[in-house]
């Protein structure tokens, strides 16, 4: 414990000199009893504080003189620490730049070495280039030479081989009075073929059989190699059964209420043509383009639509019953309310086509793809769905009755979802034994895929 300064013991002294005093003063009367210490007492306070004042200060400039000595110890420190970095950093610096150097050396190296060898391919590939170059005109002359005997053959056919066959059609129209006169139009020779076929055993002459159908065998090969175009035609409410139209460009013509029954349109080009009301029945319009047709109320028995394509048509409440649609492109066409009651639809693509409410019990769906398609309401009952795409398929209130899947039918996990449902409801689902079906999908090992799929994300569940 420090010894303590006079000042503070006069300091002690004077107040307890002035507490006596006090009660001097009291008992006595007399004021300067406690005046006298108090003075004293305050005079001592003045001087013990003025000490203490420049002990305060002394101890503050001690403070600071150590403070400031600190400070320089460590920017010292500090100066001497960065020098170290930097000479490690100058150290480092060297290194990576020795090993860039290396590095580019060796970068430099390969890119001759690659662009040597690119100009050896190029000047390759300009020889080669030069040298089929040099060919084609040989080439064209061979291909001249060979064309100028196919050429004459043609004039030939026109000028000698028609005039001939039109003279052995009308040495026929004279034979044979029970059949209707064959029209200019060259597509009616093939129905008259037909009938000459189901009547040639009553011809009087059977020899000039083997001359017709000589002749309409050559007409038809001139169709095919120069088909009809009725492009933007309009041919309302005509007579056209049985005509042959192989190949024929009719884009844009008006065929409404035109009769087709029977009729060849095969590989015909038929986008936008107006056929609402038509009657198409039994008529051959297989690999035929009927994009954005118009089918309205058009009669389609019977017809075959195999590989035809069929993308945005409106083939909506139409009767498509028993109807060959395998392998055709009915992509976003409208076939709600449809009757497609046993249609083939065999590996045909009906990715987002709407089929709500539409009828395709007993079709054949073997490979086709139904995805983000709307089936919404549909009847379904005894279809085949075997390796069919349902990928994002809309089966709401669906009739799936007795429907058949196999290991190859693709569903994604929502269709999956909806299929399970559908085998739980029982009040006017008719859902009696397909309960069954769904319930094996697992064991069946079909394959379940995610929407990340159509992404181009796997997402495959077993």
């Amino acid at each position: 414990m420090s010894k303590q300064h006079w000042l503070d013991i006069s300091e002690y002294v004077c107040l307890a000199g002035s507490v006596l005093g006090t009660i001097a003063s009291a008992t006595s009367g007399q004021a300067i009893y406690a005046a006298a210490p108090l003075t004293l007492a305050l005079s001592a306070s003045v001087a013990n504080r003025k000490r203490l004042d420049k002990l305060q200060q002394q101890e503050q400039r001690v403070a600071l003189t150590d403070i400031q000595k600190t400070f320089l110890e460590d920017v010292d420190r500090v100066d001497s620490q960065t020098s170290q970095l930097q000479e490690k950093l100058n150290l480092q610096t060297e290194e990576q730049q020795k090993k860039l150097e290396v590095i580019t050396e060796q970068l430099n190296q390969k890119l001759v070495a690659e662009r040597e060898t690119l100009e050896q391919q190029t000047q390759q590939q300009r020889h080669k280039l030069q040298e089929a170059i040099e060919s084609i005109p040989t080439e064209l002359q061979q291909f001249i030479q060979r064309l100028a005997p196919l050429e004459r053959q043609q004039k030939e056919i026109i000028s000698q081989r028609l005039p001939w066959a039109v003279s052995a059609i009308e040495e026929l129209q004279d034979r044979a009075a029970a059949i209707a006169p064959l029209e200019s139009n060259f597509g009616h020779i093939s129905r008259n073929l037909q009938i000459l076929n189901n009547r040639v055993e009553s011809l009087p002459q059977p020899e000039f059989f083997g001359k017709i159908e000589t002749a309409i065998t050559s007409v038809q090969k001139r169709l095919d190699l120069n088909p009809v175009n009725f492009q933007d035609a309009v041919l309302t409410d005509a007579n056209l059964s049985g005509i042959y139209l192989k190949n024929a460009k009719l884009t844009d013509a008006n065929l409404s209420g035109v009769d087709l029954g029977g009729a060849c349109l095969n590989n015909a080009n038929l986008t936008d043509v107006n056929l609402s009301n038509a009657n198409l029945t039994g008529a051959d319009l297989a690999v035929a383009n009927l994009s954005y047709a118009n089918l309205n109320h058009a009669e389609l028995g019977q017809v075959d639509l195999s590989g035809a394509n069929l993308s945005g048509v409106d083939l909506s409440s139409a009767n498509l019953s028993d109807v060959n649609l395998s392998y055709a492109n009915l992509t976003d066409a409208d076939l709600s309310n449809a009757n497609l009651n046993g249609a083939n639809l065999t590996n045909a693509n009906l990715s987002g086509v709407i089929l709500s409410d539409a009828d395709l019990s007993n079709a054949n769906l073997n490979g086709a793809n139904l995805s983000h398609a709307g089936l919404n309401n549909t009847n379904l009952s005894n279809a085949n769905l075997c390796a069919a795409q349902l990928w994002c398929t809309d089966i709401s209130d669906a009739d799936l009755t007795d429907i058949f899947i196999d290991q190859n039918t693709k569903l994604d996990e929502k269709t999956q979802e909806q299929l399970q449902k559908a085998s739980h409801k029982t009040k006017n689902q008719n859902l009696h034994g397909y309960s069954r079906k769904v319930t094996d999908i697992n064991h069946n090992r079909v394959h379940l895929m995610s929407p990340n799929f159509l992404e181009g994300k796997s997402g495959v569940a077993e």
